[in-house]
């Protein structure tokens, strides 16, 4: 079974899907400064602070992201603060700041919640897509069940056929 993971900000709320994990919790809670400055910027599609908390829980409920397809390929721009409870809640052991300083996309942040290939589809090469494809278009048959799970920050809103991609 593959774990789809869209993300609608507006919508989210931890209590609606049930999250047992108090620390989980309180990291869906976390609000910044930062935070608010990084989603008025929304210039690039990107794993932010409210992505990132999200992808916490979701590892927290058990998703396996040992393959991992990314809509888009999705920067990485969470918070320090949030994604040091993240990390703290996860039991990873790295420096929040370091991490997001060295990482400019999210396949390593995707990595530490288990992925070991991490892909990311895209139209173009423009922002260094692993996989080039129109979702407008048919999946090719190579693609079709090759990931435990995909990861959308907002790529969907861009495809006219959705029930294609």
């Amino acid at each position: 079974m593959i774990a789809t993971i869209a993300i609608n900000l507006s919508s989210f709320n931890s209590k609606d899907w049930g999250i047992e994990c108090a620390e989980v919790h309180e990291i869906m809670n976390v609000e910044t400064q930062t935070e608010n400055l990084m989603a008025l910027s929304g210039c690039k599609m990107s794993v932010d602070t409210a992505s990132a908390k999200i992808l916490c829980a979701a590892k927290s409920m058990g998703v396996d992201f040992d393959r991992t397809a990314m809509l888009g390929h999705q920067h990485f721009l969470p918070s320090r603060i949030a994604l040091e409870k993240v990390f703290a809640a996860l039991n990873i052991s790295e420096d929040a700041k370091s991490f997001i300083d060295k990482h400019v996309f999210a396949d390593e942040f995707l990595g530490l919640l288990g992925a070991n290939r991490v892909d990311s589809i895209d139209y173009s090469t423009y922002e260094g897509a692993s996989i080039i494809h129109n979702l407008n278009e048919p999946l090719p048959s190579d693609l079709r069940q090759q990931f435990s799970a995909v990861f959308d920050g907002g790529t969907l809103e861009h495809v006219f056929d959705v029930p294609r991609a």
